[in-house]
């Protein structure tokens, strides 16, 4: 027959139990009333929303979530016209401007890879890549991407495109 602290070290324990299978179907439930694209991008982004300033008088402006195994994100600094940053799975060698461990950050300028940038544009890409940096690992953000380079040769169509369109599909 179990004592009484034993009986209350069994109570205990199955109330934590209940309550872990409670938060877990919880969690589950509101995954699964947000699309997929959503949660993938609201756990990629992490504190950073759509529409607000993430550095300074940097905001994001749009997010859209993987398609030809990349992220788009449209950053814009004030009133300067918008531009497009495409996360993607780490290539080796690195050749973004900003990379986490598992993840770089290319800006689709039509500029190739040599284009000079501002300073401030490579902060705020490393303020985006510090954020995705805390979330990657905990979510596998990087499962299912391509690196650039795979995405140059498996979607050259969309690619080419890349650095006329902000929104994917839309001039």
């Amino acid at each position: 027959m179990p004592t009484g602290e034993s009986q209350n070290r069994r109570a205990f324990l199955a109330s934590m139990i209940s309550a872990a299978a409670a938060s877990t179907v919880l969690v589950s439930t509101a995954d699964a009333a947000i699309p997929h694209d959503a949660v993938y991008l609201y756990r990629m982004l992490g504190g950073i929303q759509v529409g607000e300033p993430f550095f300074e008088d940097w905001d994001l402006i749009d997010a859209y979530p993987p398609r030809a195994g990349g992220v788009v994100l449209v950053i814009s600094q004030g009133k300067s016209d918008p531009i497009r940053v495409d996360v993607v799975r780490r290539g080796n060698p690195t050749r973004a401007p900003a990379y986490t461990q598992h993840l770089e950050l290319f800006v689709m300028d039509g500029g190739g890879g040599v284009r000079e940038m501002p300073i401030d544009l490579i902060r705020a890409l490393e303020v985006l890549a510090d954020e995705l940096q805390d979330n990657e690992a905990q979510y596998y953000l990087a499962e299912g991407l391509l690196t650039h380079r795979e995405r140059l040769s498996q979607y050259a169509d969309f690619m080419g495109r890349a650095a006329k369109e902000l929104t994917p599909g839309k001039p």
